[in-house]
């Protein structure tokens, strides 16, 4: 399930109507049965090379429950991953699983 909030957060903070509506719709997500309870939450520059969603954005959800350093996958990888920057990797280096 990918998720975006409008606006430019390298210097800002999202608004707390955007931040409450995401998290309300994660949760309505978990109890309607479409995002599983134990999901991962990560920011995009997890998984792409790309500044989103902007450093202070990054830096709130990093406290949300579920926010996940590394991708569920990578927990099961035997392999170490081409970091560009302390925490953004591409999830398109994986590449062994453990059985």
């Amino acid at each position: 399930m990918g998720l975006a909030l409008v606006g430019k957060f390298d210097e800002i903070e999202p608004s707390e109507a955007q931040l409450s509506a995401t998290r309300r719709l994660l949760e309505r997500a978990v109890e309607l049965g479409h995002l599983a309870q134990n999901h991962a939450l990560l920011g995009q520059r997890q998984c792409r090379r790309t500044q989103s969603p902007g450093n202070v954005a990054y830096g709130i959800i990093k406290g949300w429950p579920h926010w996940s350093l590394l991708p569920p996958i990578l927990a099961r990888t035997t392999t170490i991953f081409n970091f560009d920057r302390a925490d953004n990797f591409c999830c398109n280096e994986i590449v062994c699983l453990k059985n």
